[in-house]
């Protein structure tokens, strides 16, 4: 019978952080809100400007998204997402009506760039960083359901989920909030 030695196999996973020899458990910084309502597709178009700056912001952000998941460790984008939203809960809280356009203004780029179908952990993160330019904090969660399994990718403010139906990411249990 052959020993199979585990730092061999082991070895490759961690070269390319699939892996990490961290022995302590991510712990979240935020404690996501049970989500009970969403910004609808009316709220999100109404009076919305998205303007020259905010699309440079918007390609920015998805591209810095698509770039992170593909280069780094989902432990590592989530370190340093966790770093920038930190510094931004310590500013004063949107409004509603800038969350809102925001939003907006992101899910009417959105099409030109990419679908969010089957792409939730790329729009989340996408989100995530195109918030952050407007000074606005947020929660990433990552979600997993059973039978079958699946996992899930959304961003939620307080409670308000931004790019999903509340209805939808309450089938998931959250394992990971920024």
């Amino acid at each position: 019978m052959e020993v199979l030695d585990s730092d061999a196999l082991t070895a490759p996973l961690i070269a390319q952080g699939l892996l990490n020899r961290n022995p302590e458990p991510y712990q979240p910084q935020v404690k996501a809100e049970e989500p009970r309502c969403s910004i609808t597709a009316d709220d999100r178009f109404q009076g919305v400007v998205v303007g020259p700056w905010r699309t440079l912001r918007f390609i920015r952000s998805a591209g810095y998204a698509a770039l992170s998941l593909r280069l780094l460790s989902l432990w590592t984008v989530a370190t340093r997402l966790g770093a920038s939203q930190r510094r931004l809960r310590h500013q004063a809280t949107p409004s509603h009506e800038a969350l809102r356009h925001a939003v907006g203004a992101y899910t009417a780029l959105r099409p030109l760039v990419f679908t969010a179908q089957d792409r939730c952990l790329h729009d989340s993160l996408a989100l995530m960083h195109f918030l952050a330019g407007e000074q606005i904090a947020a929660t990433w969660v990552l979600g997993v359901a059973t039978g079958p399994f699946c996992a899930h990718a959304w961003v939620q403010r307080a409670g308000v989920v931004l790019n999903d139906q509340h209805e939808h990411v309450l089938r998931y249990e959250p394992i990971l909030t920024v």
